[in-house]
């Protein structure tokens, strides 16, 4: 709504200065259009080595072209003194040859998709070329004559070009092309002041009338709706992409600070945030239920690594991790907690409850193992109430403690600590 606020503002300030000084309007109009024009093709031109969408390039070729006609357009009309030999005549004709240019060069690149960026611009350059040459030599067909008004062939062009836009609105609404619809939002609607316009310019008989404020005031609205559309979006995009890229790398190097590439559990640095997060609000976890904490080691890993060497070593702790990850349930956190050592924190789970879980895992290692040795588990097991999760550090050097009992024991049965 805001934006239509700020639109019909200018509309009203363009009308109010055209009644004071119409010259003023009419350079300052067809200015921006120029600015707009040339700006599309400094961005099309100058992205078409990676940009995705061809028909940019393509639409910055054409538009440089209707600039550069419509630029001779504003410096002829009438009043401007810079061609003085020229009438009211050549400036109008150099309007039709702008429209034309810009409306037949649309139509060639709906009608030939593949119609490659070097076969276009050869097209637009000659259509441009031959045009203004034959403007200023008097061979183009007279356009406004003074006393008398608008020429047939002024107005039959109009009408003409009228027909093309309705074709090209037409192909625009039902394209599935990615190029096209790509485009849609903003040419449409340009497509259609573009339209406005030209019907109003069939109808003024002095150039600096009524007819001719209405109609450079559809078309500033046009090159609005293209300046907004086609320039804003190719300015902001990259930035939205590049946005876009570098939160996905914050997150990609997120992801490796706190994820284990070896066995894809998370890692140490991630637990001791996570433990400072648990202690600052331990209501993560339902109140007055059982956190069980289990640290787990592989059993003569330096042996495994010694005899085998690091690459089967790795290969051991990445299985391992795999029977953690798939033992576990979802919503438990599974950690490897540094070397050949591997922490488990199971939310509501009592000691017994977490027992079986370490059964699990030691049943899912030897149904799985397809190394040329045994590969077995020791452990130690802690327990504390959720509403205590202040004291994890604790419950961790209990069950570390248990696990280093275990290990010295060499047994199977765990002295379960309870933090």
């Amino acid at each position: 709504m805001r934006r239509w606020i700020y639109l019909g503002a200018m509309v009203l300030a363009l009308w109010g200065v055209s009644m004071k000084n119409f010259l003023f309007f009419h350079t300052a109009v067809e200015f921006m259009a120029i600015f707009t024009a040339f700006f599309i093709a400094l961005l099309g031109l100058s992205t078409r080595s990676f940009a995705k969408n061809k028909l940019f390039a393509k639409l910055g070729s054409l538009y440089l072209f209707v600039g550069v006609v419509d630029f001779f357009h504003t410096l002829a009309f009438k009043g401007m003194g810079v061609f003085p030999h020229f009438t009211a005549n050549e400036p109008t004709q150099l309007w039709i040859l702008g429209r034309s240019v810009e409306v037949l060069g649309l139509l060639l690149l709906f009608a030939a998709p593949n119609l490659s960026l070097e076969s276009a611009s050869v097209a637009f350059a000659l259509s441009s070329a031959l045009g203004v040459w034959s403007v200023f030599e008097g061979v183009f067909p007279d356009c406004f004559v003074e006393g008398e008004g608008l020429t047939t062939f002024k107005v039959v062009s109009e009408y003409a070009l009228v027909a093309v836009v309705v074709l090209l609105l037409a192909r625009l609404k039902s394209s599935e092309e990615a190029e096209l619809v790509e485009f849609r939002g903003t040419l449409f609607p340009a497509l259609l002041f573009t339209a406005l316009a030209e019907l109003s310019f069939t109808l003024y008989e002095d150039v600096y009338g009524f007819y001719i404020v209405v109609g450079h005031l559809f078309r500033f609205l046009s090159y609005y709706t293209v300046f907004e559309g086609l320039l804003l979006q190719a300015l902001l995009n990259p930035v939205r992409v590049l946005s876009s890229q570098l939160l996905d790398e914050k997150r990609r190097y997120e992801v490796l600070a706190y994820l284990d590439q070896l066995t894809g559990l998370e890692n140490r640095h991630f637990f001791n945030r996570w433990v400072e997060e648990m202690e600052k609000d331990p209501s993560t976890f339902e109140r007055n239920l059982p956190v069980a904490l289990v640290l787990l080691d592989v059993d003569g890993f330096k042996s495994i690594n010694d005899t085998y060497g690091h690459v089967q070593g790795d290969a051991v702790l990445a299985f391992v991790g795999r029977c953690i990850r798939s033992s576990v349930r979802r919503g438990d956190l599974a950690v490897r907690f540094g070397g050949d050592e591997f922490l488990l924190v199971l939310p509501n789970c009592s000691e017994e409850q977490a027992l079986e879980v370490v059964v699990r895992i030691q049943s899912d290692i030897r149904a799985k193992n397809s190394f040329p040795h045994a590969i077995s588990l020791s452990f130690g097991v802690a327990s504390l109430a959720s509403s205590d999760c202040g004291k994890l550090r604790d419950a961790l050097i209990a069950a570390d403690k248990a696990l280093y009992e275990m290990k010295r024991s060499k047994g199977w049965v765990p002295r379960v600590r309870t933090g």
